[in-house]
């Protein structure tokens, strides 16, 4: 393993691992810049192992603090979009890689704009409020299977169903461990599916999985550090940042792929 893998390997997992403890900005900039560096087959097969010893971990960390009730009804709809995902659209993608790199750049860019809509959205809502804050609303039963299809397509093709995810959980009204801990459930579920169709396409290979085994200590490492690190920063600064940098790197692949 060169010097170069090795760095890859530590960082990733370091960031896998950061995000998924809770600063889960981070994790919308992970794939689209192993996909600069890499190609996009590469940095979904290589991230797909860690970001189920990540899931592993926050269950580990959070256990027993999840709500199967809001989870349970995004399952079938994310089977569903994994499975159309896996057999119709992840085989052509890497068969063409340039193709592959600016859909993974304009889904992060697609992520990043309805973040920036959604921000300001909230914003206008508060000044309209008088400066309160408007409340989250139970999204209704449909929504979770609409939202679980969705998810479980972006993240096949992408390894970036997390916006949608968020958004759900986050109507749910769910305390902000149970909401850590039911998207644990939900990704454990969803990322151990995959497996069988990153294989079959040759996105998981001997040499991803080195790079994995290499990187799962700092995966660990990084969901210690994510947690701590949690408590003492400022959280919408930090997610500010990773989202105009995460817009960069999705226009690097869009335009120069």
């Amino acid at each position: 393993m060169s010097v170069e893998d090795a760095l890859l390997a530590g960082l990733v997992g370091l960031a896998i691992g950061f995000s998924k403890a809770g600063v889960a900005g981070l994790m919308t900039l992970v794939g689209p810049l192993v996909t600069w560096m890499r190609g996009a087959s590469f940095a979904n097969g290589m991230t797909l192992p860690l970001l189920i010893v990540g899931d592993i971990f926050v269950l580990w960390k959070f256990r027993g603090r999840w709500d199967l009730r809001v989870i349970l009804p995004m399952l079938p709809g994310a089977a569903v979009g994994i499975i159309l995902a896996g057999t119709t659209l992840l085989g052509p993608l890497v068969a063409h890689p340039r193709l592959f790199n600016q859909v993974i750049g304009g889904i992060a860019l697609f992520f990043c704009g309805v973040q920036l809509w959604l921000e300001w959205q909230r914003a206008r809502v508060t000044r309209a409020n008088g400066g309160d804050a408007p409340e989250h609303q139970p999204a209704p039963p449909l929504a979770g299977a609409a939202a679980g299809a969705a998810t479980g397509v972006l993240s096949t093709i992408a390894n970036q169903g997390g916006l949608v995810t968020n958004l759900y959980l986050l109507s749910q009204r769910l305390s902000k461990e149970r909401f850590v801990g039911s998207a644990a459930v939900l990704y454990f579920c969803i990322n151990t599916s995959k497996v069988p169709f990153f294989a079959g396409n040759g996105l998981i290979n001997a040499q991803t999985l080195w790079l994995d085994l290499a990187g799962v200590p700092f995966v660990i490492a990084g969901g210690f550090l994510g947690a701590w690190v949690l408590k003492h920063i400022n959280e919408t600064v930090f997610n500010q940042l990773i989202l105009w940098l995460t817009v960069l790197t999705g226009l690097k692949l869009v335009i120069w792929p």
